[in-house]
């Protein structure tokens, strides 16, 4: 369950600094850090995610 409210809170983050700031953050970074973080909490390597 707290593997959840990380990665929730990781993607409200994200999602804020996406929407708010332009420029800094882009999509293909967010989503390369989403997959790494979710890869880290399951104890996989994150290219297992993207097979």
């Amino acid at each position: 369950m707290s593997a959840a409210w990380r990665l929730t809170a990781l993607l409200d983050g994200l999602a804020v600094q996406m929407t708010s700031y332009a420029g800094p953050l882009s999509r293909t970074t967010m989503l390369r850090w989403t997959d790494e973080a979710l890869a880290r909490e399951l104890g996989i390597e994150s290219t297992v995610l993207t097979a």
